[in-house]
C-alpha cells in the first residue's frame, strides 16, 4: 500500500510508526504505561493530514492511548481514552 506523505520519506513501516509513537510518549512524558499493552495501527487512506493512528491498550477494562501521526512523520496529538467497562 502506498501512503501519500509530505516529507523526504515515501512511506513508513509499522515498526517505524510504532517507534515514532513510543519516542513521543517517552519524550513528552505522556502519563500512560505501555508495559503489557498491545499495539494496533490504523492507516488513514482518506487523504487527511493524519497518516496513521497508533493505539496502545490492554483490553476494554483499561484506558487506551491514541497517537496520531501526520503525513510528515511527526506526532500531531495524543488522546487517552477512558476505560470502557469493568
Amino acid at each position: 500500500m502506498f501512503l501519500e506523505t509530505t516529507g523526504d520519506k515515501l512511506g513508513y513501516s509499522a515498526f517505524e510508526l510504532d517507534e515514532i509513537a513510543r519516542s513521543y510518549i517517552k519524550e513528552k512524558k505522556v502519563p500512560f504505561e505501555l508495559d503489557g499493552t498491545e499495539r494496533n495501527i490504523w492507516i488513514q487512506t482518506d487523504g487527511s493530514p493524519t497518516m496513521a493512528k497508533v493505539y496502545f491498550g490492554s483490553g476494554p477494562a483499561h484506558p487506551t492511548l491514541q497517537v496520531d501521526i501526520g503525513r510528515d512523520g511527526k506526532v500531531k496529538r495524543h488522546i487517552i481514552h477512558a476505560k470502557t467497562g469493568g
